[in-house]
């Protein structure tokens, strides 16, 4: 038995299963609603509609493994399970009764093996992503309405690490935003130093000149260590170490030790150097950042936010004292953008709005998600292979949240993808 869990899933599944219910007793049970889903304290489902022998009920729904389960929790006793109106069960073995002595109308789920034995099968299926094709054949207002689901819960999910993040942070959502950008633009292969780098470089001590864009590069590459790592430093590099000696006096600054920047394999356009510019930048820019990704009112406006480049010294740089073949400016590119805006300016939003309560802020970002392109990555492109179309970031991240919460542990029958077909199997 996979256990009460998926007995839920079951339940809220129901109208795509196909069902035929009868009660012990022999009655047909019409579900006309399953109910709301219930993860506190009561009831697993809130508010059910169901209709036996031609009467229709509106109550509660307590679904257990067995019967007798109802006894051993002590339902028979509580009085916020009087308003059950249905018990389902895997296995009948006794009566439940309410504490007012009222016996409650119990279903067998039908087919249980039938759908243990499915759920297996995509356990154990070598195909990546299981449920894909399946996916695909949902209705597609089903469709939609799932992957809807799917980014609010990673934004959910995102929003938590925020509120804590935020917590330890001077400054509170503008420094934590800060150390999140920092994050994003030293992607997956120096995101742990470019965070770690930001930690211990106050922003506040940055707004104190962020006027001046050679400052910031000062101090942003001396609390990095790469400023002091060119053997033969070039009149630039001499004129940063001396500004960077000042201001780390000045304001007390601590770099952090053994960053372990990562070279190898790196676009130059991607070196750790560059991106700490494109930061210097994005400083200098004004004072609030988040406040300013706040007030954009579309996702064009959020983009020109980032459209971002590195200090002119890196026209011809890539590292410290080390002059490039050519000359490029170094702006922060689209990919880079993208990668900004989705791990850190867009979840930053719906964190705000949701900690304020600001329900046109939540609509206005959800509707950045729908604007802004997809992901390119092996799991969209897998799930787009099979026949999910994927047009826009808020589909692209919800088919990684589905990967990663539901298809990674296994949990398929939470996906409503899992019920397509199955009917034909009974």
């Amino acid at each position: 038995m996979e256990g009460e869990e998926f007995l839920h899933a079951l339940w809220a599944q129901l109208p795509y299963l196909h069902e035929t219910l009868t009660t012990t007793e022999g009655s047909a049970v019409e579900v006309l609603s399953q109910g709301r889903y219930n993860r506190d304290a009561g009831p697993d489902f809130l508010n059910a509609q169901i209709v036996i022998d031609g009467i229709r009920w509106g109550g509660d729904v307590e679904i257990h493994l067995r019967a007798s389960d109802w006894h051993l929790h002590g339902h028979d006793t509580d009085p916020a399970y009087n308003a059950v109106i249905l018990h389902v069960v895997a296995t009948y073995d006794a009566d439940a009764i309410t504490s007012q002595g009222r016996k409650l109308t119990t279903v067998v789920f039908p087919h249980l093996a039938l759908y243990q034995q499915h759920q297996e099968a995509l356990c154990t299926s070598l195909t990546k992503p299981p449920c894909g094709q399946r996916l695909a054949q949902l209705p597609a207002i089903d469709r939609a309405s799932w992957l809807a689901r799917l980014l609010v819960e990673r934004l959910e999910a995102r929003t938590k690490l925020i509120q804590n993040e935020r917590k330890k942070c001077a400054l509170d959502w503008e420094e934590a935003f800060y150390r999140s950008i920092a994050r994003s633009l030293g992607q997956k292969v120096n995101s742990d130093p470019m965070e770690r780098l930001a930690a211990h470089t106050p922003l506040k001590e940055l707004y104190k000149i962020c006027d001046s864009l050679q400052a910031l590069e000062a101090i942003l590459h001396g609390q990095s260590e790469l400023l002091g790592q060119a053997d033969a430093p070039d009149d630039y590099t001499q004129t940063l170490r001396a500004e960077y000696a000042y201001h780390a006096a000045k304001y007390k600054l601590s770099a952090p030790t053994s960053l372990g920047w990562k070279f190898f394999r790196l676009r130059p356009s991607s070196f750790p150097s560059i991106r700490i510019s494109q930061l210097a930048s994005l400083l200098q820019h004004g004072k609030q950042l988040l406040s300013r990704v706040l007030e954009a009112k579309n996702y064009a406006e959020l983009v020109s936010i980032f459209q971002i480049s590195a200090a002119p010294y890196w026209d011809t740089h890539y590292r410290f004292s080390q002059p490039s073949k050519t000359t490029q400016r170094k702006a922060l590119g689209q990919s880079g953008i993208h990668t900004v805006l989705l791990n850190s300016a867009l979840p930053f939003r719906f964190a705000y709005a949701h900690s304020q309560g600001n329900e046109e802020l939540l609509a206005q970002t959800l509707q950045m998600y729908e604007a802004a392109p997809p992901d390119d990555n092996a799991i969209v492109r897998a799930f787009v292979s099979m026949g999910t179309a994927c047009t826009n970031a808020a589909e692209s991240q919800a088919l990684l949240e589905l990967e990663k919460s539901y298809c990674a542990l296994k949990r398929c029958y939470l996906c409503p993808a899992w019920s397509v077909g199955i009917e034909e199997k009974h």
